[in-house]
């Protein structure tokens, strides 16, 4: 009773600090409008458990904080109260520390959804008080099986399996273990309870169809829960009794030194069935009457059996939840005994259930698919075959049809780009099913829900194909300060998830100034390869007239001292500096650049 009274002068308390509390925080926005101070998160509160009776702390940062720090639990004002509700830093009015400490946490009074508020609201966090659940419960046909119970089956036939763990908050976690610790794909869901809308119940559904593997074997119920005691989870087990058919075999090594048409063959019929089976034998339709061996004097081909599919499954639409694991099963007949394939088709290639390019993954009859993700969605076929007289038989199964479920999960992207002063977008791609049902992108203060426009910044409808969605976020005139981390929460019924894209905005250059100074240079080269080409010219001239000034002196030299005729000395010598002068001017790298007409001397009278 003390503790009840406490508890309504608490509830008190606080509803008479409503009113006073809505004032403080009107006056808190004012402040912080005028002050032009912007304000945001370093810390927000985040989900927390909290046993009975323990303290609980909720975090809270505020950069720049203006106001004054205040807590709503359930959309309701909290007031401070001492040994109950008390500021985790005691100079709260100083600092940007609004994290809050709840004394002596209780169920009734402190479960629920709690915000921080200043000039701004933060996300609402989950303060859960702990309640151990009542132990787990199976349900089988609608009854309920003690533990240590056996249940009876038909191998191959479809069955549900029910494990309830109700009163318990948060809800338990619940899975179901096949012997040996092999853990078995389920779905589960959390329901409150009607009497106790704060407590949870939690119900694990099993959909399996079991095989002879599965007689005698346990099936084990698991719990988890904080509040157990170590190791934090309780069990309940049954076990299973299957009826299941006979089956046919014959001694391997007698079938590897078969001759046709001199070896004889005794097949067994093994009557290991649950419950035991009576057996006989069968060929062509027609009934054999033996002791239950059947003997082949002579075989022959005949005697061969191409393949045959006789069970696929678990079934042909299996669902499994997102990261769980998947077994599907291939069984066949024939003579010799077929081997298997299995071949996947992504569900973006097959079309109207036939599966129109699929690839090889398998060469088992059991197929093992470990934590499933949405890109193994599709169909599966199963191909069986043997050889018959050295030519391939085989027999292809109906396709089984796999759909992933859970909450959304993104393709790895991290960055985006653009130029300042353009529209600049950045996309995320997500796969989910079912499709999201709330989706809005969060950067610095500003949060844009999915589809809606606000100033520069657009987003866009989702664009869905084959359960994966594009969000875009469009920003106009992009400027550097739009440089940053923007986040997109996307959920639906399963869950939620986060994605972070990193803009890089460049800053546009001036190439005018560039372009001149191209232009200079280009000018500057061309200038000078003019003046080369002017002096290489000249000094080519320049060469050419001193060799010919050179044999002028010659030749009056000579034709003073010789009694030859002038006129034929001149024309020897004419014709020797006419060949040293094309020598020269194919030879001289000045001369390779200028060709001059003949200068032709006359002898001085």
């Amino acid at each position: 009773m003390p503790g009840r009274e406490a508890d309504k002068k608490i509830f008190a308390e606080t509803n008479n600090m409503l009113e006073k509390s809505n004032k403080v925080l009107t006056v808190a926005e004012t402040a912080a409008t005028l002050t032009g101070g912007l304000q945001r998160f370093l810390e927000e509160p985040t989900y927390t458990e909290v046993n009975p009776g323990e303290d609980a702390l909720l975090k809270c940062r505020i950069s720049d904080k203006r106001g004054i720090c205040s807590w709503q639990k359930d959309n309701k004002p909290v007031g401070m109260y001492r040994g109950k509700y008390e500021w985790a830093s005691p100079r709260v009015a100083m600092t940007s520390d609004c994290s809050l400490r709840i004394r002596s946490a209780k169920l009734h009074i402190d479960d629920g959804q709690w915000r921080c508020q200043d000039a701004l609201s933060s996300q609402p966090a989950i303060l859960a008080v702990r309640v151990a659940p009542q132990i787990p419960r199976i349900y089988y046909n609608g009854s309920r099986v003690l533990t240590d119970h056996s249940v009876t089956l038909a191998a191959g036939s479809k069955t549900t399996i029910f494990c309830e763990v109700r009163y318990g908050n948060p809800p338990a976690h619940v899975e179901w273990l096949l012997e040996k610790g092999q853990v078995i794909a389920w779905s589960q869901t959390n329901t409150s309870e009607v009497d106790q809308p704060r407590l949870w119940a939690a119900r694990a559904v099993l959909e399996m169809i079991p095989t002879r593997a599965t007689h005698r074997k346990q099936l084990v119920c698991r719990a988890h829960h904080p509040s157990y005691p170590p190791p934090y989870y309780k069990d309940v087990h049954i076990i299973f009794d299957v009826k299941f058919a006979t089956i046919v075999g014959a001694d391997e090594e007698g079938l590897s030194t078969l001759e046709e048409g001199l070896s004889s063959l005794t097949l067994n019929c093994k009557g290991d069935g649950n419950p035991k089976p009576n057996v006989w034998w069968t060929k062509d339709g027609q009934r054999i009457v033996t002791d239950g061996n059947l003997i082949i004097v002579t075989v022959t081909r005949n005697d061969s059996v191409p393949p045959k599919i006789t069970w696929i499954g678990p079934r042909l639409s299996v669902n499994a939840n997102l990261h769980s694991h998947v077994n599907l099963e291939c069984k066949a007949d024939g003579n010799p005994a077929p081997t298997y394939q299995w071949y996947f088709c992504p569900k973006s290639l097959a079309n109207n259930n036939i599966c129109l390019d699929g690839y090889l993954i398998s060469s088992a009859s059991k197929l093992q698919i470990f934590n499933v993700t949405y890109f193994q969605r599709g169909k599966y076929v199963c191909i069986a075959k043997n050889y018959i007289g050295g030519e391939e038989r085989i027999h292809k199964s109906k396709a089984i049809t796999l759909n992933v479920f859970g909450p959304p999960i993104g393709i790895d992207i991290r960055t985006a780009e653009g130029w300042q002063g353009s529209t600049a977008s950045v996309h995320v791609t997500v796969c989910s099913d079912p499709s999201p049902t709330m989706a809005y992108w969060f950067w610095g203060r500003f949060r844009l829900d999915v589809p809606s426009e606000i100033d520069r910044y657009k987003a866009y409808q989702k664009e869905g194909k084959d359960d994966c969605y594009l969000y875009t976020l469009s920003i106009g005139d992009v400027q550097s300060s739009d440089a940053g981390d923007y986040l997109l929460r996307v959920g639906n019924d399963k869950g939620f998830s986060s994605h972070a894209i990193s803009l890089k905005v460049h800053e546009r250059t001036n190439v005018a100034p560039l372009i001149a100074a191209v232009l200079v240079a280009v000018l500057l080269v061309l200038l000078l390869c003019l003046i080369l080409r002017c002096r290489r010219k000249r000094d080519t001239i320049d060469y050419k007239i001193t060799k010919l000034d050179r044999y002028a002196e010659h030749l009056h030299a000579s034709t003073a001292c010789s009694h030859r005729s002038p006129v034929m000395h001149i024309a020897r010598l004419q014709a020797k500096a006419d060949l040293e002068t094309e020598e020269n001017f194919y030879s001289s790298p000045i001369a390779l650049q200028t060709r001059h007409p003949r200068v032709i001397l006359q002898p001085s009278v």
